[in-house]
């Protein structure tokens, strides 16, 4: 599989009566035969980064980029213009290293999150190392400077006692890290300064299983994760209950102290999650997720249409009121994976995973897919969850946009992974 940094330019079209069409304005791929994957990201001062896993040896748009052995990680960045390679930042490890997560100090800072699969070896960071452990994964987070440069690595505790996996880091209005690094389980730390210890809290699930999915910091400097969960979710005094075999999404807010404030579900009879959150400056939020069959959102219900897997986008006060709700009412079956929000709170970005047939949302289409097989799609709605725009390409197998982020433009760019030699309308991946 291969990466796919590529950037969607938000231009005039008056003929789709909002004014708004997406279109590919530069695209690049690096790969070889082993895993490769990406995402990407916006800093709030407009940087644009990739960063992700890469294996063997591969050329990262004119950066080569050499694996020890198993999977390595790797951080650059790029010029919003033309995607080409400022610098580039790796890390080694004999066995597996992964990145996931970025996030932005005020210092300039950049904040990075992972993990590293032990196999005796140490992992390297630059001049930093995690000393090599028998077995298990450890999550890390790790600062960077402006200039691409190893200034701290820091990991949580284990990986013998409890393995933990990096998924997701955010930085508070405090400069504070918030770090989700659990397996089956929601498990968020807090750092000061370079990766020092504050506390960390844990959601579980007692005979099932508790997956984070995504997570962002409201203006008070709480929490909000979004994902599923299996049987039971208890977030402190807040337990959740899924009766079926399958699962339920989850909603839950963790104050700056680490306690949990409130936790709400969704859900029906079948696979049911969030993928997505992202806060608004008043304090809401914006949830995105999929739904099988029929779903309840708190007052809300959603009927997909059968036997396909729907996107839904919902808003929730800050504190977990349920003020609307809007299925996409997708003829495909749909995964979303990455969800951004406009600086200025008028639109929505998203990006994920389609197959088995075109569809409309909301009166904007995605074409039927290329054998049927899963294209990649990026899309934009409104405030108010109204689809306004998507674009989605693919190959001969399976392709997927991971990540999205908008710039002060509302230019959004994307990355992901693909399988095969693809098309982007007029720009050829190989």
């Amino acid at each position: 599989m291969r990466f796919i940094p590529f950037l969607l330019s938000v231009l005039l079209l008056v003929s789709n009566g909002r004014g708004q069409s997406l279109d590919w304005a530069w695209a690049w791929d690096a790969g070889a035969a082993g895993t490769d994957r990406a995402v990407t990201d916006v800093s709030p001062t407009g940087e644009l980064y990739l960063l992700g896993t890469y294996e063997g040896t591969i050329d990262a748009h004119g950066t080569p980029l050499v694996s020890s052995g198993g999977t390595d990680a790797f951080v650059q960045q790029l010029d919003p213009t033309d995607g080409s390679v400022q610098w580039t930042a790796e890390a080694h490890n004999t066995a597996d290293m992964d990145i996931f997560g970025v996030a932005y100090r005020s210092t300039g800072e950049i904040i990075v999150s992972g993990f590293v699969y032990h196999d005796g070896n140490d992992s390297q960071f630059g001049p930093f190392t995690i000393p090599g452990d028998d077995f298990g994964y450890q999550a890390f987070i790790a600062g960077l400077s402006p200039a691409g440069e190893w200034v701290w690595l820091s990991t949580v505790p284990g990986p013998t006692t409890l393995s933990t996996q990096g998924w997701m880091v955010e930085v508070d209005g405090s400069d504070d890290i918030l770090l989700q690094c659990g397996i089956e389980r929601v498990n968020v730390h807090k750092f000061t300064g370079a990766g020092v210890p504050v506390w960390n809290t844990m959601a579980t699930s007692g005979t099932g299983s508790l997956d984070a999915y995504a997570m962002d910091v409201l203006p008070d400097n709480s929490l909000v994760i979004t994902g599923r969960f299996h049987d039971t979710g208890a977030f402190g005094s807040f337990e959740l209950f899924d009766g079926t075999i399958y699962y339920d999404a989850f909603i839950a807010k963790l104050n700056s102290a680490g306690v949990w404030e409130w936790a709400v579900q969704a859900g029906g009879s079948h696979w049911d999650k969030g993928y997505g959150v992202q806060a608004t400056a008043t304090g809401d939020v914006y949830v995105m997720g999929t739904y099988r069959n029929t779903a309840t959102f708190g007052p809300f219900t959603a009927t997909a249409l059968p036997p396909n897997n729907d996107l839904w986008i919902a808003k929730l006060s800050g504190t977990g009121q349920w003020l609307w709700l809007n299925p996409a009412g997708a003829t495909a079956y749909m995964e979303v994976y990455g969800m951004d929000l406009s600086a200025d709170g008028s639109r929505i970005a998203c990006a994920g995973t389609y197959n088995l047939a075109g569809t409309v949302l909301d009166g904007v289409s995605l074409p039927t897919p290329v054998n049927n097989f899963n294209d990649l799609y990026v899309a934009e709605l409104d405030s108010m969850g109204n689809f306004i725009s998507a674009k989605g390409n693919g190959g001969t197998f399976g392709d997927q946009a991971l990540s999205v982020a908008y710039d002060a433009d509302n230019n959004i760019y994307a990355a992901g992974k693909f399988d095969a030699d693809m098309m982007l309308d007029t720009i050829s991946l190989l």
